[in-house]
């Protein structure tokens, strides 16, 4: 049974990992691209449930890149401006 992210509670890198289901190299490749923003304690980090509820809605946590978004938006503006005109 999933546990449902507290926007109040703190986790750590391991529960975020279990949370999330995706792996600690994964976890840490999104803290370098700053999609997860996590809060040092020492050496360690934390994370805000409501911190991972925001970053939940990040295009890669969603399972698409930046330049898949551009691409596609390229695409239909060429589609666009060769479609024909329906003005008289």
């Amino acid at each position: 049974m999933a546990q449902p992210i507290l926007p109040t509670a703190v986790y750590t890198l391991r529960d975020l990992c279990v949370l999330l289901r995706i792996s600690d190299s994964t976890a840490r490749r999104w803290i370098r691209e700053r999609i997860l923003p996590p809060r040092r304690i020492g050496r360690d980090y934390r994370f805000l449930g409501s911190d991972l509820l925001g970053a939940l809605d990040h295009p890669k946590v969603l399972g698409w890149s930046l330049p898949d978004e551009q691409q596609a938006i390229t695409e239909i503006k060429s589609a666009l401006d060769f479609a024909p005109s329906h003005n008289p």
